[in-house]
């Protein structure tokens, strides 16, 4: 389902959402992140994962058989 609207989801989402449609996003946003933090000395990063959102959605119910 991703192939078929990964270039209007991103085109939609960007730049909020970086991992739709983009080829090692995970990567360019750990390196992004890392790149800001060097040149922002007063800036710290943290992160917060209550639930892991991952696998958690019944595609089943998205897209019926």
């Amino acid at each position: 389902m991703m192939d078929v609207f990964a270039d209007d989801l991103a085109a939609h989402l960007s730049p909020l959402q970086v991992a739709c449609g983009v080829s090692s996003s995970a990567e360019r946003m750990a390196f992004g992140i890392r790149a800001t933090l060097e040149q922002r000395k007063d800036w710290c990063c943290f992160a917060v994962d209550c639930a892991n959102a991952f696998n958690q959605w019944k595609r089943c119910l998205a897209v019926p058989e």
